[in-house]
């Protein structure tokens, strides 16, 4: 049941970030796809975030490795936005973990902690900060 529902989680995510969009509005979409699942999704979310199935070691690295070929994949893509142009110059793993990051707090935490799904006014507002920055330039 967990396998086949990651599985379905990242074929969604995949499948936003394989579109042919520029970098900012993959990353929205995606964000906003992810939201939907999850909303969609709750038990399986709590499932593999609270239960000690995970911990399992066989589980652990398939999921491990499911996590790590999603990030590699938006890693390129933050890779092309900066050769493209898109995207500042700089560490596109970073960049990458940051985005999830966003992805976790935002959405995860929403969902399953606040019992709410962010709207799209939140995604974007958390888009911005993520963006634009939280500290003033000196």
């Amino acid at each position: 049941m967990i396998k086949d529902g990651v599985r379905r989680y990242k074929e969604i995510k995949m499948e936003v970030i394989n579109r042919d969009l520029p970098v900012y509005e993959k990353i929205k979409t995606m964000i906003k796809e992810e939201s939907e699942f999850l909303w969609d999704n709750q038990e399986l979310a709590r499932l593999i975030i609270t239960s000690d199935i995970v911990t399992q070691a066989t589980l652990f690295e398939w999921l491990l490795e499911t996590r790590r070929a999603f990030a590699g994949r938006l890693q390129q893509e933050l890779e092309k936005g900066i050769q493209d142009g898109e995207v500042k110059p700089g560490d596109a793993l970073l960049y990458t973990q940051m985005i999830r990051g966003v992805e976790h707090q935002v959405v995860a935490y929403n969902i399953l902690v606040e019992g709410k799904k962010p709207g799209e006014e939140v995604i974007e507002k958390a888009l911005k900060i993520l963006t634009e920055g939280i500290f003033m330039e000196k």
